[in-house]
């Protein structure tokens, strides 16, 4: 009796985690479809300046970057250059694709309507990898593939994002393909490689930041995996390699992987001090965990500060699944399944990414507060997420995993319900 009432158990279980993926995706799609179609022009994330960047590659034919000629848009009429110049610094493949349903000759919301819907695409299909490989290593767990699902799909920090045009868009979609063919390759090693790689270029031609995030997780990964195996190591370098080349030309020409100055970048909000800056900083990580569109400092309630308080409990959760994924690879060996590495390696590069984050926007952005946003860890959000399930599945004790869910699923509400 009792290995029928397991084996139902289970059956329930997996049909149950079966169709959570589904939904989370399909709340996605229509979420995001609302906010590009309510989401005035531009958008609040310098949607104006990724636009200005598509139409001058489209206007001049080229696919690198000639930033003392780059100009913005006039936002009332898109067949029109203001003498504003456009500070954008990244590589252009993703602005190559996007200039592709560009159409100046409408109006501008008009025009805007599909370049939007581009740019959601890719953090979609980022959404359906993560998914599909989340599922793989969880779905017979009932409380760790719903947390996984629900905070991977409906963050609301990515749900912002895929409302406008911005080259974050890209950037999840690499990080979201890597965590993919990491989780693929000790099956498919060939397909998961190859994700691993077109994941590290994707990211790398979205940002430098990004690639340097999802870099150091790939590579963390490999050595807790074990640097013998060499077709993973080799796919990291290929990847590497690929995603640089635009780099390469911009240093060529401007001595710079970023060739602005943080005074290009206009009027921000700044704090006059390191000392003050800090907890501004981590404050406003967790506050732009949200819908929020930037940071805000001082904080004049108590509150406000409930959205960050729980979006670092939330990530205390993950770094001690991070600490248990160490733990199991050291327990099993480097060549157990890559459940356990994941995890680890995803903790490891928020922990290592988090203080350059800091260092970029206290000096080469002068202390800015809007520097300070969750949108620069969406590369690592799958494997972030990983570790907060992984802490779940591996918990031996009821109350600790109905904790952990609990933390998680509040951060979600709150950051949902949190003003914008």
């Amino acid at each position: 009796m009792s290995v029928d009432i397991l084996r139902e158990h289970r059956t329930s279980t997996l049909a149950f985690n079966t169709w959570m993926p589904v939904l989370c995706c399909l709340a996605f799609c229509i979420i995001a479809l609302t906010l590009i179609v309510t989401q005035d022009y531009p958008g609040y994330m310098d949607e104006l300046e990724h636009v200005s960047y598509a139409a001058f590659l489209q206007e001049t034919g080229r696919w690198l970057p000639k930033f003392e000629l780059q100009k913005t848009l006039v936002i009332a009429d898109m067949g029109q250059w203001q003498d504003r110049a456009n500070y954008l610094g990244h590589p252009s493949p993703f602005y190559l694709f996007i200039g592709r349903f560009l159409d100046r000759s409408l109006p501008p919301f008009q025009a805007i309507l599909p370049l939007r819907l581009a740019s959601a695409a890719l953090v979609l299909t980022g959404v359906i990898l993560a998914l599909l490989a989340g599922r793989r290593h969880f779905m017979q767990d009932r409380l760790a593939a719903p947390v996984f699902c629900l905070l991977l799909a409906l963050c609301p920090a990515l749900l912002a994002i895929s409302g406008q045009v911005t080259n974050d868009s890209l950037a999840f979609l690499g990080g979201a393909l890597a965590y993919w063919g990491a989780s693929t390759a000790d099956r498919r090693r060939w397909l998961g490689l190859g994700g691993i790689v077109l994941g590290l270029v994707f990211v790398l031609w979205a940002k430098p930041n990004a690639g340097m995030a999802v870099g150091i997780w790939l590579g963390t990964f490999a050595l807790l995996r074990g640097l013998i195996r060499t077709p993973l190591t080799l796919a990291i370098a290929l990847g590497l390699a690929v995603g640089s080349i635009p780099y390469w030309f911009i240093l060529r020409d401007y001595g710079a992987l970023v060739p602005v100055t943080g005074e290009q970048f206009g009027h921000y909000h700044v704090l006059d001090s390191f000392a003050r800056y800090l907890p501004a900083f981590l404050v406003n990580i967790g506050y732009t965990w949200s819908f929020s569109r930037t940071g805000t400092w001082p904080i004049t309630s108590w509150a406000g500060l409930i959205a960050p308080a729980l979006f670092w409990m939330m990530i205390a959760c993950a770094a001690v699944g991070g600490v248990a994924g160490i733990n199991g690879v050291v327990a099993r060996g480097r060549g157990w399944a890559p459940r356990d590495a994941i995890a680890a390696a995803g903790v490891v590069a928020f922990a290592v990414v988090l203080p350059i984050h800091l260092w970029f926007s206290a000096t080469r952005l002068g202390f800015s507060l809007p520097a300070a946003s969750f949108r620069y860890y969406l590369p690592i959000w799958p494997v972030l997420v990983h570790a907060l399930a992984y802490s779940i599945a591996i918990a031996r004790n009821r109350w600790r995993r109905v904790l952990v869910a609990s933390i998680s699923v509040a951060a979600l509400i709150v950051g949902w319900v949190s003003p914008v």
